[in-house]
Order: C-alpha cells, then sequence, then structure tokens
C-alpha cells in the first residue's frame, strides 16, 4: 500500500504543513526528511582552497537553490557544508507501504481420552503460518563507513585532467586541483534510483503437547511433553552490495555508477528524476536473507494433594514438581551480510553493520514445591477467625547461567472484625517476600558479534574544541557516525532480585460492594545484563583522559596532524577518530523499583 495525499496534504516525513498556522509553524523539529538522499555529501581529499567551494566537504543540491559555489551542470550546483539543509533532504516515506500485506494461517486440535476411572491422556497440536510483504525506504550508505571514490573513476568531477591522452570531459573547470586529480569520500548517499527495498518476512511455527494427567489415591498428577519450534526467513529485496557498489563507482569507464547527477530538481526529496541506468545498477543489486528460529523441548511431573497432614487450624497442603527443558535458536545469515566488506566494521549490504551468525542451546532443570497451610482461631486479635501462610521454593539448574534458589513467603490474614467491637467486617492484611533471577537470554551468552552505527558525540575531541573555543561548550558537540561492536559474554551472571508487598483490603459492611485497598512494593535488581552503551564509553574515555589514562573500549586511529594541532595545549593527549566501540554484554548495577 502506496502512501497517497489525504485533503491535499502529502504523507511525508515533512510534517510542517500540518503546524502551518500555530505556535508550531516554521519549527524545524517537524521536518524528519533525511540527510541521506540522491543529492550526495562528499569530502575532496585536497586542501579546501582549490576549488571555489572554499571547502573540502561540500554537498549537491539544485542550483535554482541558495548558496551554490560550484556548478557541476545539468541543474545542479555544489555547496559547501557537511549537513544538507531541509531543503535538499529526502523524504525516505516515499514509495513505502503504510502497513504489510499480510496474510496468516491458523490450526488447533485438542483431543483428550479417558485410560480408566482415574487416569486421563491428552493432545494438543497448534500450526501457525504467515508472509508479508512491504515496501521499504532505499538503501543509504552508513555515516560511520563512508566510500571512496578514486581520482580515476570516472565521473569523479575532481579527476585527472586528461584521460588516455584526451581531455578528461567529467572534470569541472575553475579548480585548481592537481593534475592527477583528488579522491574522494561519499559521506551521504541514498541509492534512490535503485528502488524501495522490498522485504518478505514468512513466519512458521507449531506446537505439540502430550500427557496423563488424574490421581492414584489421595495425590493428583500431572505429567507431559511439549515440543514446540518457530522459524522465520526474511528475505530483503533491491539491496545494494557495498563491495559491488564501490566497484562500481570506481570504474574508469563510462559504465560506471554515477553518484553526481542528483535526483529531482524540483522536490528533492520525491525520488530520482535523473537515475543511473540499469547496466550501472545491476552490478551491485542483491537480495539479502536471514534465516532464525528457536525450539523447546520440555518434560515435567506434578504432583499435590491439599491434605498432607492436618494442623489444629485446619488440612496444611502441598504441590511439587520436576522439569526438564531444552531451548535452542539459530541464526543464519545470508553471505551478502556477513562475507567480506570494505569495512571491517561494516556489513557487504550498504544500510546495514556487520553481523555474525551465532547458533546455541541451553539445557534447564528444574525441581518446585509449595506449601500452603490455614490457621484458624476465634482468639486471634482483631477476632480474625482465619489466617493463610504460603510457603514455595524453586530451584533451577542451567548448564550456562549458574544456579539459584528462589524461595517465596506470603502472608495474607484474612480477618474478621467484631462488629460489637466498632471494627470493620472485613480486613484482609496481605504480604509477600520472594527472591529470584533471570538468566542471560541465548543471546547475550553466544553472540558472537554485531555492529551498529549510531550518531554519538565525540566529547574528547569536543573537549579540545571547547578549550579551543572553536565551539562554546559541550553540548554544541556534532555528532558523528559511530560503530559499536556488541558481542556476547559466556561469564555473563544471572540477574538477581528480591522483592516486597504489603497491602491491606478494607470492606466494610456498612457499604454493601465497596472495597478499599492500598499496596507498598518494592524491587530491588542487581547484576542486570544489558550493554553499558557507546555514549557511556566515550563519556567514560575522556573523563579516564583528564586523568591521564583512556578506555580501552574505545578503539581510535592514529591522530592526524590536524588532530595533534588541535589537542596542543589542551593538556589532553591527542585523540584520532574513534573507529569503532567494544560494547559487550556486561552485568551492570542494581536498580531499585517501588510504588
Amino acid at each position: 500500500m502506496a502512501f497517497p495525499s489525504l485533503g491535499g496534504i502529502t504523507r511525508d516525513d515533512d510534517r510542517l504543513p500540518l503546524v502551518a498556522g500555530t505556535d508550531f509553524e516554521g519549527d524545524a523539529s517537524f521536518n524528519n526528511r533525511n540527510t541521506f538522499g540522491p543529492f550526495g555529501q562528499f569530502d575532496i581529499q585536497a586542501p579546501s582552497n582549490r576549488t571555489p567551494i572554499a571547502d573540502d566537504d561540500f554537498y549537491l543540491q539544485p542550483s535554482t537553490f541558495t548558496g551554490c559555489r560550484l556548478q557541476f551542470g545539468g541543474g545542479i550546483c555544489a555547496r559547501n557544508g557537511e549537513t544538507p539543509v531541509a531543503a535538499v533532504r529526502y523524504n525516505t516515506i516515499f514509495g513505502n507501504s503504510l502497513i504489510s500485506k499480510k496474510d496468516r494461517y491458523n490450526a488447533l486440535a485438542l483431543l483428550s481420552y479417558e485410560l480408566t476411572d482415574n487416569i486421563e491422556a491428552y493432545f494438543e497440536g497448534s500450526y501457525y503460518r504467515s508472509k508479508s510483504v512491504r515496501n521499504f525506504d532505499p538503501s543509504a550508505i552508513l555515516s560511520a563507513v563512508p566510500v571512496g571514490i578514486s581520482r580515476n573513476a570516472y565521473y569523479n568531477p575532481f579527476g585527472p585532467t586528461t584521460r588516455n591522452g584526451q581531455p578528461n570531459p567529467q572534470r569541472l573547470p575553475g579548480t585548481t586541483i592537481a593534475a592527477d586529480g583528488a579522491d574522494l569520500i561519499m559521506e551521504r548517499y541514498r541509492f534512490v534510483d535503485v528502488g524501495n527495498r522490498i522485504i518478505d518476512v514468512e513466519k512458521e511455527s507449531y506446537r505439540l503437547v502430550a500427557g496423563l494427567r488424574g490421581n492414584f489415591g489421595a495425590w493428583d498428577f500431572d505429567t507431559g511433553f511439549v515440543y514446540s519450534e518457530a522459524d522465520t526467513v526474511d528475505l530483503e529485496r533491491n539491496r545494494v552490495s557495498l563491495t559491488a557498489m564501490q566497484r562500481q563507482i570506481n570504474l574508469t569507464t563510462p559504465d560506471a555508477y554515477n553518484p553526481f547527477n542528483g535526483g529531482c530538481l524540483d522536490d528533492p526529496g520525491l525520488g530520482d528524476c535523473t537515475p543511473n541506468p540499469a547496466a550501472s545498477i545491476e552490478p551491485f543489486r542483491i537480495d539479502v536473507f536471514r534465516k532464525g528460529g528457536t525450539s523447546l523441548a520440555l518434560a515435567d511431573f506434578k504432583i499435590s494433594r491439599d491434605d498432607l497432614f492436618t494442623l489444629p487450624g485446619g488440612n496444611v497442603g502441598i504441590a511439587a514438581g520436576v522439569e526438564w527443558r531444552r531451548e535452542t535458536f539459530y541464526d543464519d545469515r545470508d553471505p551478502g551480510s556477513t562475507g567480506p566488506s570494505p569495512s571491517p566494521t561494516a556489513s557487504p549490504a550498504c544500510s546495514t553493520a556487520a553481523m555474525s551468525p551465532a547458533p546455541a542451546n541451553r539445557p534447564i532443570r528444574t525441581a518446585s514445591a509449595t506449601s500452603i497451610r490455614h490457621l484458624q482461631s476465634c482468639s486471634f486479635p482483631w477476632s480474625a477467625r482465619r489466617w493463610t501462610f504460603r510457603w514455595s521454593r524453586r530451584s533451577t539448574s542451567s548448564l550456562r547461567a549458574g544456579s539459584s534458589v528462589s524461595p517465596t513467603s506470603a502472608r495474607p490474614p484474612r480477618c474478621r472484625g467484631s462488629r460489637h467491637r466498632g471494627r470493620p467486617s472485613g480486613v484482609t492484611f496481605r504480604g509477600a517476600w520472594s527472591q529470584g533471577f533471570r538468566a542471560p537470554n541465548l543471546v547475550q551468552v553466544n553472540d558472537d558479534g554485531t555492529t551498529r552505527s549510531n550518531t554519538r558525540d565525540d566529547f574528547v575531541v569536543c573537549q579540545a574544541q571547547v578549550q579551543k573555543g572553536i565551539i562554546a561548550s559541550l553540548a554544541a558537540c556534532p555528532g558523528a557516525g559511530v560503530i559499536s561492536f556488541r558481542s556476547g559474554a559466556r561469564n555473563l551472571r544471572p540477574e538477581d532480585s528480591e522483592s516486597i508487598n504489603l497491602g491491606i483490603v478494607l470492606e466494610p459492611g456498612f457499604i454493601p460492594g465497596l472495597t478499599i485497598t492500598a499496596d507498598y512494593w518494592r524491587v530491588k535488581q542487581t547484576g542486570l545484563v544489558g550493554t553499558f552503551g557507546d555514549d557511556n564509553a566515550i563519556a567514560l574515555d575522556l573523563l579516564r583522559r583528564l586523568a591521564g589514562s583512556t578506555n580501552p573500549n574505545v578503539i581510535r586511529q592514529a591522530p592526524t596532524a590536524d588532530d595533534i594541532a588541535l589537542f596542543a595545549g589542551t593538556g589532553l593527549a591527542p585523540a584520532g577518530r574513534i573507529e569503532r566501540v567494544i560494547d559487550p554484554y556486561v552485568n551492570l548495577d542494581s536498580r531499585v523499583s517501588k510504588g
């Protein structure tokens, strides 16, 4: 389903027309168009005074826009700067689907059969299948993984003055770029002429349950076996191979891909009116798949009775059981997203960071027991006639998550007050205390590594800029693309928790149907499993550098001459550009929630 127009307003990332005539009119935060579009942004690997742009960073725009510094022809010009202005940005929902087209199928069967008067066999089976299709915005390069364009690339506008002994028709006049040309770095670009990505997702799952239940004597029992499996195939068509695309851009023949031809001049955010020929696109157009799934096998046996023995206040009941289960998952990535790439931190597919497949499994054994007992007496305080105590214990063992015991205790007395003493006719006090744990999931333990590209502030560089007076404060720090490498950790401990709940329930007899409750709860979690965060890691790098050390999880390139000059006199050691941030899953601090 493509986005239509409603009431003369086109569905667009630019929401400014929706707030026209209000206090928010003109507020740029309502324009969410993207800085990655068919009008690319580039960095000339030459001194900034060699072109009329007067800057080594420039982006393309229609010549009818203000700020043009160098004409490229075809109604396109170059404007200095790193970030395209709002008018040049791209409407990423152009041609997208509002919702996925989806087909779903379900089947369910329930069977039971009485083998004897005391034993029943049962079976449950279910099956689910779905298929969905949707359009998504065209592929774009990652901000943290720019694309190099050689000086010899056919469409490089700052290439050599001659090619094969003849004047180079692609080289722009009016520059003092060296005769052998200059390399470029493409930092922002979206392959709109390749078309919108098409995402097909197929899901399939089934669940089988078989067991016996009944009683033998005074004991009730239930035993069974469960097996379930879920699989997903995610196929994304119309993707761009980063490796093949870089090769196609850098061809020295006219069949090279040309990223300098812009898009639509009337509205740069709507499609590409000057697409490359299909022969230049097909060599790097790819489909990328991802297959993943989980399975669960479980067997258990449970018994219970409500009169294990009798106390003066009443019967004591018990429930106990044992359980075994095995969890597995697999994650199979297309070689197009995990194979060789121009960058070690990027996937061979554009718009995708590098990922690694990570199959895993974990067997788990559990034993549990619960006891319930009631005490009754007319001599309790406030003439309470019934108190209920519940105690339970659960022990779980996982080969990769360690072991933990989770006892719980609850004490909700039900007190019926005596009316002649003026007490409410119904008062219930309730309380519970428990300890528990949550084991890290299989991805958090076994993931071999996934990279993500995020816009982050390099506080170390910005601190130097603050001290040199280049920016006013760290709040003005300009963000840049940073690669974060996230991986599992075999030494993760389970999260532990302790909770307490206290409450009172009032049911006054003089107002029938009225119930008043008040509760207090508090949960403390320790060893929370998560990631420290690449932004926190960079901030920690600054903190440690101020003390004379560094954060080893922030990996930087060697400082350039410009970097050394920037840090001179700041008291900070020169720091190069961030190459990547190591951000594994770890056990974090504690957290207390209450209310």
